[in-house]
């Protein structure tokens, strides 16, 4: 049964863990550390990992900002447990910015399956004879991931790779997402429990072009076609598609059976269910201000810590499920919330009592501001801009 969180660690690099004038204490990384170590994860989705502009799409991050940063999230990770492992990263950006996404899990209960084979240099097609050189070979990633057998074409672990090019059909174009600029999406595979897991991890454009993106994923074939036996299908991210808003919310029909809401676009031919809905008067809420434009305004649990419309929390991150055979639906969904200690988290120690009990101080919105409360966990000066989720497969 494996958990999975995912977080979208707003601009992922060193800058996380070096002090600040803001953080000059430190306390950002071993934040966002005790955050996934209390969640007890099998994988970890990270999000916006930070890499030079200088790099192409899917070239292996290396660089001195996002690849020390996920080494250093592995080995604090390994001090917990040493089975942790980490797919090596690479570009899925085409132009402009660029950025990768790290998925690290537990090598003791998952086994890393690709699907590409790594040839020292770039993830080629996974076909019996093409080369699978370690990475381990004097690389950037040495140990990043196992040795030992994946169970697939008889290939050590760590001569395989994620997955960040889709195309349509064999000679058809390079599917975008939903343009030339945007970001891919990065798949990785594992076996658990004598079942495949196809993780397909996306970070979405904003501003605009988001919905034909999210549609956009209707036309990858290893997200529309027919399940293998003891397979489980995830696709998960920022999808840049407020959850809380019905006019933008529709585009997850594309996924989840239609009927279509852009004309362009088809709907996936396998129907996904959605993991988190709206639940209450806030819906689900991920998105996070900047901790200086913060207050105790509002209705608990939300006071004014969030970003959204209408006085609703934004919910830009979401997940979708496919599982073959008789299994159980994804449970234990969890929108990790540490700023008041909800959602299945301990909290930060602060809870919303405790910022109730300094109204006596005078300010509330001052403590609450205060880089050891809320300013360590959000947008900008703290850990990030969103919130954590989580999951089992049972």
């Amino acid at each position: 049964m494996p958990r999975i969180m995912y977080w979208n660690i707003e601009r992922f690099g060193v800058n996380k863990f070096l002090e600040t004038d803001w953080d000059t204490g430190g306390y950002r990384f071993p934040f966002i550390v005790q955050t996934i170590v209390e969640q007890n994860p099998d994988i970890v989705v990270v999000v916006e990992v930070q890499t030079a502009a200088n790099q192409g799409f899917g070239s292996i991050i290396t660089d001195t900002s996002g690849g020390p940063a996920v080494q250093a999230l592995l080995w604090s990770l390994r001090e917990v447990n040493p089975a942790w492992a980490v797919v090596p990263p690479l570009i899925i950006s085409n132009s402009g910015y660029k950025e990768g996404i790290a998925v690290l899990f537990r090598s003791d209960n998952l086994t890393f399956q690709g699907p590409m084979v790594w040839d020292g240099a770039a993830a080629v097609t996974p076909v019996m004879g093409t080369p699978g050189v370690p990475y381990d070979n004097g690389g950037f990633w040495i140990g990043a991931l196992p040795a030992t057998d994946s169970g697939f074409q008889g290939r050590p672990q760590n001569t395989l790779a994620g997955k960040c090019a889709f195309y349509p059909a064999m000679g058809g174009a390079l599917i975008r997402f939903p343009g030339g600029t945007a970001r891919s999406i990065w798949l990785t595979k594992f076996l658990t429990n004598g079942r495949t897991l196809s993780l397909f991890s996306v970070h979405m454009p904003n501003g605009g072009p988001e919905r034909a993106g999210f549609a956009a994923l209707a036309t990858v074939p290893e997200i529309v076609a027919p399940l293998l036996a003891n397979e489980d299908r995830v696709v998960l991210g920022d999808f840049n598609v407020d959850m809380n808003q019905p006019a933008a919310r529709d585009v997850f029909q594309h996924l989840t059976g239609g009927p279509a809401v852009l004309a362009n676009y088809p709907v996936s031919a396998l129907a996904y269910t959605q993991v988190f809905v709206t639940a209450g008067v806030n819906g689900l809420g991920t998105m996070l201000k900047d901790p200086r434009q913060s207050d105790t305004t509002g209705a608990a649990d939300y006071y004014g810590y969030g970003r959204g419309a209408n006085g609703i929390m934004a919910g830009l991150d979401n997940a979708f499920v496919a599982r073959q055979g008789a299994v159980g639906a994804a449970n234990n969904q969890v929108v990790v919330n540490r700023v008041v200690g909800i959602g299945g988290s301990v909290g930060m120690a602060y809870t919303i009592p405790d910022i109730i009990q300094h109204a006596a101080v005078g300010d509330r919105t001052a403590w609450l501001q205060a880089l050891p409360v809320y300013g360590k966990i959000g947008k900008t000066k703290g850990a990030s801009d969103h919130l954590p989720l989580r999951f089992d497969l049972p």
